[in-house]
């Protein structure tokens, strides 16, 4: 989970440092000031259902998983999607998806004032190749 969160949190910075006016430093010291990131949860019931609709929805989503299932991947599902909010206007959510050796990828989304961006692949927390 803290992997998870590491990596949406990564993402975050990534997008900030790419998609805001202005220099990497003056986006690495806003981050740290306002983001919280050590304090975020899972967001549960309802709100993370509405997020969850919202995603699987998108056409961001819908190439993404194409493109994994064309390179082997399998989705674990709806019910795997893991949501944080670090901020009103921000949601994180993590995919989730085995590769054809059985380990547990990642798949980081960014939904922010009604986009969806895509943030990468990753091994999940605690996962090994079998």
């Amino acid at each position: 989970m803290k992997r998870v969160l590491a990596l949406l949190s990564a993402c975050l910075m990534i997008f900030l440092v790419l998609g805001s006016q202005g220099s990497p430093v003056q986006a690495a010291e806003v981050l740290g000031e306002e983001c919280g990131c050590h304090e975020l949860q899972p967001l549960t019931g309802s709100e993370r259902n509405k997020i969850v609709s919202t995603l699987l929805k998108s056409d961001e989503f819908k190439k993404v998983k194409a493109e994994l299932k064309g390179a082997n991947y399998q989705w674990d599902g709806a019910h795997a999607i893991e949501v944080v909010q670090p901020g009103p206007s921000m949601t994180l959510a993590g995919a989730y998806f085995n590769n054809q050796n059985g380990t547990k990828m990642v798949a980081a989304f960014i939904l922010m004032n009604g986009d969806i961006v895509y943030g990468g692949l990753q091994p999940a927390e605690g996962e090994h190749q079998h």
